[in-house]
């Protein structure tokens, strides 16, 4: 009986690690573009290798929020989705925590350093000084 206890503590154990990594795995960055656009001309670079150009956003006027966003997985891959299709997939292993960003709006360019242990990224469109907003937060994003 002891034995049995054991064996089935060891495969909960070992299920959860792998679950765990499993699931950890699977997103290591998120990039969000929320309000502010009405049809601009967007380009993402990271470290200044193209993600993607020139693709159209508009945001939603109720929501704030453009349908548009980047997952980043462990194994180095840059997934591009459009509500929940998959429009293109780009591969770069990231090496540093710290990376380049640079988001062109309509032909201006925004550059910031980010480090990814501050959380997912989300970006507006051009504020007061015609720049893109780029910020980051360890929560998800909740909207009413």
């Amino acid at each position: 009986m002891r034995k049995l206890i054991t064996v089935l503590l060891l495969l909960i154990v070992t299920a959860a690690c792998v679950n765990n990594q499993i699931i950890s795995k699977k997103k290591n960055l998120s990039i969000s573009f929320t309000c502010c656009f009405k049809y601009d001309r967007v380009s993402l670079y990271i470290n200044d290798f193209e993600i993607f150009k020139d693709l159209e956003l508009v945001s939603d006027q109720i929501l704030s929020i453009t349908p548009v966003y980047v997952l980043y997985s462990r194994d180095g891959l840059f997934t591009i989705y459009n509500n929940s299709e998959i429009i293109d997939q780009k591969e770069l292993k990231l090496t540093n925590k710290l990376i380049k960003i640079t988001v062109e709006i309509n032909g201006q360019k925004t550059i910031e350093e980010i480090d990814l242990s501050k959380g997912h990224i989300i970006i507006n469109g051009t504020g007061a000084e015609n720049r893109a907003i780029i910020g980051q937060h360890r929560k998800p994003l909740i909207l009413d």
